[in-house]
């Protein structure tokens, strides 16, 4: 009898204790363009590379690019959830990543942003960089270009301007301590589109079409 209260206490412990959600491990990432899928050459992987890397050098915040082969079953929310999560985007105490997967197998993408970031990109501005930068690129054939252009969005929202023009306008120096002190920071729910607009399930409340 004493040892079952002592298995009972030691399961009741273990599933207590926080650990890796039961869902999406993501691979080893790879810097701050992960392009599992092969949608971009080596040249264009090193440009988006360098233009990340120059965002992050001036205002701080880290953008990570997420592209996979096959969802596997998961569905997007789940990959981008556990992704995020598990290469810990964004600075430690700020929470300030933003993540932009793409999986074009299932012609689904995603964004997801740490609570630092939910004060700088809104639900709907979410949505517009997947709809009206990422996805009319990717139907074309043009997934540098996409992501060039999500980044680039991203970067500008970020950097408390607006959303830029396809190809990648350099975005406005970052607003003042004072203007972003007037957004409150709050934890920005992950967002999805399909590119073919058949909709994203709203789970973990969150958003899409």
């Amino acid at each position: 009898m004493r040892c079952f209260f002592a298995f009972v206490l030691a399961w009741v412990v273990w599933v207590a204790l926080p650990g890796p959600a039961w869902g999406y491990t993501p691979p080893p990432i790879q810097g701050a363009v992960n392009d599992r899928a092969g949608l971009l050459s080596a040249a264009e992987r090193a440009t988006l590379e360098r233009r990340i890397a120059e965002h992050r050098s001036a205002r701080g915040f880290e953008i990570v690019v997420f592209t996979v082969a096959s969802l596997g079953g998961e569905s997007i929310e789940d990959v981008a959830y556990g992704a995020f999560n598990g290469w810990k985007v964004g600075r430690a105490g700020k929470d300030d990543g933003v993540l932009l997967v793409v999986a074009p197998n299932e012609r689904r993408t995603r964004i997801e942003t740490g609570k630092g970031a939910g004060g700088a990109i809104t639900d709907l501005q979410s949505k517009r960089i997947l709809s009206e930068r990422v996805g009319p690129r990717l139907k074309e054939g043009k997934a540098f270009e996409g992501l060039r252009d999500g980044v680039e969005s991203i970067a500008s929202l970020m950097s408390g301007g607006p959303l830029v023009p396809d190809g990648g306008a350099e975005p406005p120096p970052p607003a003042t301590a004072e203007a972003r002190s007037r957004c409150p920071l709050r934890r920005t729910p992950r967002r999805a589109i399909s590119w073919t607009r058949r909709g994203a399930s709203r789970r973990r409340s969150a958003r899409g079409t």
